[in-house]
């Protein structure tokens, strides 16, 4: 994903650009202090996103985010709440107000990824092998391979690791949506397995640590032919 930082705040360009090296998958292909430089060179790269600051000389956040193509994503940034309004009024995926911490940076991406076109089922890009889980001071990152299971749980799914567990909104469709199918399986309508992660198969179910998990009926043949048995 590449973007442009539009700041005349050169702290700010500086701090933005460190915290999505620091995350990773968004390469910075233009930082300007300028709105009118950036608009000039706008056409010519062609940024998925822009992080973009309300108030600037020479034309504001709004009249800039007015005169791009419609695809273009934007992320606004402001010192003040009361522009908030007229961002969202042009479909913003986030206002970012300042000082902008790496938490809410880091949501503000999410709700960014969420809002672009499906990746193939299955694909991890370079540089993806990794996610951020919300905690309840924030996000951590950990390793998509240390995930062991995933469990639908009413309105929200819970995602374990081997030493800890997230809690987080959402239906499993849509976490079975985000995870490499290579690596994961979904085998009953609450659960979604780590095939790497897998100790024993008995009983129509499966063991992973402490954890039984069922074998739905609907999930049993695609599960049967996705592992590979050593029958002689």
């Amino acid at each position: 994903m590449k973007c442009f930082i539009i700041d005349d705040d050169s702290t700010t360009r500086f701090l933005i650009s460190d915290m999505l090296e620091s995350i990773g998958g968004t390469e910075v292909i233009g930082s300007f202090e300028s709105p009118i430089t950036a608009l000039e060179n706008y056409l010519k790269q062609k940024p998925d996103v822009i992080f973009l600051d309300v108030e600037m000389p020479g034309l504001t956040g709004v009249e800039f985010a007015n005169s791009i193509l419609p695809e273009t994503k934007i992320v606004f940034i402001s010192s003040k709440k009361e522009y908030a309004v007229d961002a969202y009024g042009l479909n913003a995926i986030d206002y970012l107000l300042k000082p902008i911490t790496l938490p809410r940076l880091t949501q503000a991406l999410l709700k960014l990824k969420s809002s672009l076109a499906p990746e193939p089922a299955g694909a991890v890009e370079e540089g993806k092998e990794h996610v951020f889980l919300k905690t309840g001071d924030g996000y951590k990152r950990i390793k998509i391979e240390d995930i062991t299971y995933v469990e639908a749980l009413g309105d929200y799914v819970q995602i374990y690791t081997a030493e800890t567990k997230f809690i987080m909104n959402g239906t499993l469709k849509n976490a079975y949506s985000k995870l490499p199918d290579e690596l994961f399986k979904r085998v009953h309508r609450s659960y979604i397995v780590n095939m790497n992660k897998i100790e024993k198969i008995e009983d129509g179910a499966i063991v992973i640590g402490k954890k039984i998990i069922p074998i739905g009926r609907s999930y049993k043949k695609e599960f049967s032919d996705s592992i590979n048995t050593f029958d002689l």
